[in-house]
């Protein structure tokens, strides 16, 4: 049996074989930095910074914003890129955002637009009876925050406070609702679009009961 050692140093330096932007890469280096909690979810959404020095020439010049997927399908957004020195690599801080156990993003949400009308009386009304093709069945975390009594037109109701995480941009109006895969509906309080590419959006909403 004939032994091909031409790639063995890989095992002994710690290279590996990557997709830039899904351009293979040979010989890249990872160096694990640090993980943290990314969003307030009880540590179900925890994040690691990771460089990974991609070695010149690459096939693909490295680009913020672009993904790099090791062997194992894990994946890291570049944040920020140190060119080469005297040639020798490309230095890739990235981040790599993993969901711990089954809890995950496994939620759906759809949005429903408020819809303004005017009825034969002359009188405003809104209705949500449509889903929004382009924001419908979005993967979230939907967590359970608090519980709180307001006043309701001269009553005391519960409105149990959530978070929904959301792994995208949102673009969202006063007056839409959103509903889970279990049908329940919510009705938006405010949202908070992540500041960076490896962050979750949030969107602040209850239900009343």
């Amino acid at each position: 049996m004939v032994l091909d050692l031409s790639k063995d140093h890989k095992v002994f330096d710690g290279l590996e074989d990557v997709l830039l932007d899904g351009n293979p890469i040979e010989g890249a280096y990872r160096n694990d930095i640090e993980e943290v909690e990314g969003s307030p979810t009880s540590g179900i959404y925890l994040q690691a910074n990771v460089e990974w020095q991609i070695p010149t020439p690459p096939a693909i010049v490295p680009r913020i914003g672009q993904l790099i997927v090791n062997a194992t399908g894990e994946v890291f957004t570049i944040l920020a890129i140190r060119k080469p020195f005297l040639n020798d690599y490309y230095g890739c801080a990235c981040r790599l955002a993993s969901i711990e156990a089954d809890l995950a993003l496994a939620n759906k949400i759809t949005r429903y637009p408020a819809i303004t009308g005017i009825d034969e009386e002359g009188s405003r009304f809104v209705v949500n009876n449509a889903a929004d093709p382009a924001f419908t069945d979005i993967a979230c975390r939907i967590q359970p925050i608090a519980e709180d009594v307001r006043d309701v037109m001269g009553k005391r109701v519960i409105f149990r406070i959530f978070h929904i995480f959301v792994a995208s941009d949102i673009d969202l109006d006063y007056g839409d609702v959103l509903k889970d895969d279990t049908a329940i509906q919510y009705s938006i309080e405010s949202w908070e679009n992540r500041e960076r590419i490896d962050e979750l959006s949030l969107i602040v909403c209850h239900i009343m009961e």
